[in-house]
């Protein structure tokens, strides 16, 4: 991009001082200092005009470390507008909003290898404040554990601090499945970076592995990509192909990448930010909390275990409410049915009261 003399990053975590050319062929200064204040860098800018009006400019960074830093003399105005800025943040901060019988686990690796009973406290949350049918939060969008006893909006700030706001879409029950496959397979390679220990293995894409609520779904990882899903039930009935259901995710998430099917469908719902929805559960009370926290969202499984859904055509009629033309497989009430039938023959009315008793076991 041309017109922009420095660029200040972040969020890489490294230490970076680069000029770099512009399309224009003219040059920029990139700086990014390091991560949570280890250093800090202090940039002198020195700019000259030449005579027919252009600007240059000369880059000086200077790196102080953190433990330096503290020594330097404090401003005495700085210092009073921090205070009054802190208090006032301290009020609100500390403000009570429920509390949590559990430690609620946030941390950072946890939540991108599997599921966790923060995971389900947020979508739960969503699925409460929008009335969808299922919810989705990426790993990237939690940021802080909450530890049990006393909750805080402080606490709720530090686990969603975006300012995200929660939407709502319509996707397929086919559209749900591939996501939750895109999910499993950054699952997968996020497990191998945290196996290996290395920092630097984990995928770029980390922060996108799903915690999902309002579905209960069965997955197998030793099976290829695409075929990993081998379930996915909403209220103990397998999502249709091509039914549409309401989709809560945060707005960041509505637009990922990831997720095309997600990306691409319209917004049918606005709602509040997600701190705020979060807090809403919250004063449930501790139950809601508990119920939350101890369900079995996604449940690893093998495909051999998953015994694929009855067909219709074979239901009986106390599971399906309706009779069917079909017949049924021969079972062992069936031939219990014949020895009674025998009986009637050998003993006359005594048999038959046997025979109404078989029939109503």
């Amino acid at each position: 991009m041309d017109g922009v003399d420095l660029w200040l990053c972040g969020h890489e975590h490294i230490e970076l001082s680069e000029s770099v050319t512009t399309p224009d062929g003219s040059k920029t200064y990139v700086s990014e200092s390091g991560h949570y204040l280890n250093s800090v860098g202090l940039i002198d800018l020195n700019c000259t005009m030449d005579e027919d009006g252009s600007v240059h400019v000369d880059y000086e960074k200077t790196s102080v470390d953190y433990e330096e830093a503290q020594n330097y003399p404090k401003d005495a105005s700085v210092t009073a507008v921090l205070d009054t800025i802190k208090a006032e943040n301290e009020t609100a901060l500390n403000r009570v909003i429920g509390t949590s019988p559990v430690e609620l686990d946030g941390v950072w690796e946890h939540i991108r290898i599997g599921q966790t009973n923060l995971g389900n406290v947020i979508t739960d949350a969503y699925l409460l404040a929008t009335g969808a049918d299922i919810a989705f939060e990426n790993a990237g969008g939690i940021r802080a554990s909450i530890a049990a006893g006393t909750v805080t909006y402080g606490d709720v700030i530090n686990v969603s601090p975006y300012g995200n706001y929660v939407v709502t879409k319509k996707l397929t029950g086919t559209q749900i499945k591939e996501m939750l496959e895109t999910s499993l397979t950054i699952q997968k390679n996020c497990i191998v970076a945290n196996d290996s220990g290395e920092w630097d293995a984990w995928p770029n894409d980390s922060g996108s592995y799903l915690q999902v609520g309002g579905i209960i779904v069965r997955f197998d990882p030793a099976q290829p990509a695409g075929e990993r899903v081998l379930s996915v039930q909403k209220d103990g009935q397998e999502l249709n192909d091509t039914k549409e259901y309401t989709v809560a995710v945060n707005n960041y998430l509505a637009g990922s990448d990831s997720y095309p099917q997600l990306a691409n469908a319209a917004e049918i719902g606005e709602y509040s930010c997600c701190e705020e929805l979060l807090i809403q559960f919250f004063e449930q009370g501790s139950d809601a909390v508990t119920a939350s926290a101890t369900k079995q969202n996604m449940i690893q499984t093998t495909k051999e275990t998953v015994k694929p859904e009855q067909p219709e055509a074979v239901k009986t009629e106390q599971e399906s409410g309706t009779k069917t033309s079909v017949k049924s497989p021969k079972t062992a009430d069936s031939n219990e049915l014949f020895c009674w039938m025998i009986l009637l023959l050998l003993s006359g009315g005594a048999g038959s009261i046997c025979l109404v008793q078989g029939n109503k076991r």
